[in-house]
């Protein structure tokens, strides 16, 4: 599996443009914004949210 943070994909897959992966996404660039806001991460290109921190 490839793990990365969102805005690491977006530099990958679309150039740093977070607008164009807004609109090929189907959501608004807020939206994006607050994926990056809270941490979103991409796994296989696949979109996930963080939920908790887990104890150790």
């Amino acid at each position: 599996s490839v793990l990365m943070p969102l805005i690491d994909y977006i530099k990958k897959y679309y150039n740093g443009n977070q607008a164009s992966f807004a609109r090929l996404t189907g959501v608004q660039p807020a939206q994006v914004t607050q994926w990056l806001d809270k941490k979103f991460i991409v796994v296989d290109h696949t979109l996930y949210s963080p939920r908790r921190k887990l104890g150790t």
